[in-house]
């Protein structure tokens, strides 16, 4: 059975390409520019997991995102970003503790391949 995710990323290049590694798989992605849009069709058809930047242009980030997907509809979140070589912070080491709300943190810039492999695990 096919699983659903969304890619929610206002880099259009980057989200082409993360659909062109999922061809061939049981995975369908399905591309969205904004948390608002995501949130939308989350509401109605949920997705089995979302790929999303942490920085985007509405709902003021993809962390906001990733809190209102594992508060309303409890799924698997892959959160990528370069804010951790920003900041110095290392987010990837608090992905899963529940208080950045997502399951796995992939630094920016992260390879397809490495982001097809994160959610095929996520989701086996």
């Amino acid at each position: 059975m096919s699983k659903k995710i969304f890619i929610v990323n206002n880099d259009s290049n980057y989200a082409g390409e993360l659909v062109s590694a999922f061809k061939g798989t049981d995975i369908s992605p399905v591309i969205y520019e904004t948390a608002n849009e995501a949130i939308a069709a989350a509401t109605s058809n949920a997705p089995d997991l979302v790929v999303t930047a942490a920085m985007l242009e509405d709902l003021g980030s993809g962390f906001r995102l990733a809190k209102w997907i594992k508060t309303n509809v409890d799924i698997p979140v892959v959160m990528i970003s370069g804010i951790d070589e920003l900041t110095g912070l290392d987010f990837s080491s608090r992905a899963g503790s529940g208080d950045l709300f997502v399951d796995a943190y992939l630094s920016r810039p992260a390879e397809v391949a490495v982001v097809v492999e994160k959610v095929q695990t996520l989701l086996s």
